[in-house]
């Protein structure tokens, strides 16, 4: 267990010190990218995911483009959709 925590703390850690250098444009447009890398991954088009998180595609393609600053529960829906852990799109 402490190994796990560790770890997760490390990565944050080290996550969090290559991001401070990143501006607010850049690290949406950042999350977005790693969305549409993952959604395409999986042979997902943007209107099937948009479906089931019950959204406008539209919407979904603002995020995907780094134009909305999405809630964290939002992020959360879409990783559940996409079926990896939040800390995915934020890389």
């Amino acid at each position: 267990m402490f190994g796990i925590y560790y770890q997760n703390n490390y990565n944050l850690v080290q996550y969090y010190s290559i991001r401070k250098f990143m501006n607010d444009e850049e690290y949406l447009k950042n999350i977005g990218k790693n969305i549409v890398k993952i959604r395409q991954s999986r042979d997902m088009k943007q209107i099937d995911l948009a479906s089931r998180l019950d959204m406008e595609d539209s919407s979904l393609r603002r995020i995907e483009k780094g134009r909305v600053n999405s809630t964290i529960l939002m992020l959360k829906r879409i990783s559940d959709a996409l079926g990896v852990e939040l800390i995915q799109l934020l890389k």
